[in-house]
């Protein structure tokens, strides 16, 4: 193996699963020809690999057995109702149907300009998992202005780390208690992301 381990990224790729694990195949096979003892380094990043390779394989079975297709007319309704019913309740109800809105008006207007008809005619699988919510993707595959300002994070209210956007949502599901002072900022920012889809699915 060469001196530098080349940066693969897997997810990038868009594979079908009979070329993913003919990789697979590939790897274990390289992986007998390496001396453990001499190259250490080289087999773990084999495993790596691997791993990747395996995971990827997973969510693939997964969204062939188990994803709905979205169109672009369900996902513009889907956002004008959770818009609506994040108006008419209060508190994390309200923010979670407000961060699922904006998701479903960020895909309807990403599919539409693709010239796409569903979510099942995406190319790139990683939009859909691991980023199918992950707003921040979203935000830089639409190239939004300025004007919606950097994706907020959060931390919870009992310290910790801060988390990325694409958590808001399951924080909000099961009642976790999020920083008060970051949640606004969450939630102001949604705000500018529903007002854009707005914007830009009545043009």
């Amino acid at each position: 193996m060469p001196d530098s381990q080349p940066n693969l990224d897997f997810y990038k790729l868009n594979l079908d699963r009979p070329t993913l694990t003919a990789i697979e195949q590939l790897l274990t096979y390289i992986e007998f020809l390496i001396d453990p003892a001499q190259k250490s380094e080289d087999l773990t990043y084999l495993y790596k690999l691997k791993n990747d390779l395996v995971q990827i394989k997973g969510q693939k079975k997964k969204q062939g057995s188990k994803m709905v297709a979205a169109d672009v007319r369900g996902l513009k309704h889907a956002f004008n109702a959770h818009k609506v019913a994040s108006q008419e309740t209060k508190g994390i109800s309200s923010y979670l149907l407000l961060f699922y809105a904006a998701e479903c008006g960020m895909k309807s207007v990403w599919l539409k300009r693709n010239n796409l008809r569903t979510t099942n005619d995406i190319a790139d699988s990683t939009l859909l998992s691991p980023d199918g919510h992950n707003l921040d993707r979203w935000k830089k595959e639409l190239k939004l202005s300025a004007s919606i300002g950097e994706t907020p994070h959060f931390s919870l209210d009992n310290g910790g780390s801060d988390l990325g956007i694409e958590k808001a949502h399951q924080v909000w599901r099961y009642g976790i208690r999020m920083d008060s002072e970051k949640q606004e900022r969450v939630v102001e920012w949604l705000e500018k992301v529903c007002k854009w889809v707005t914007e830009e699915i009545n043009r």
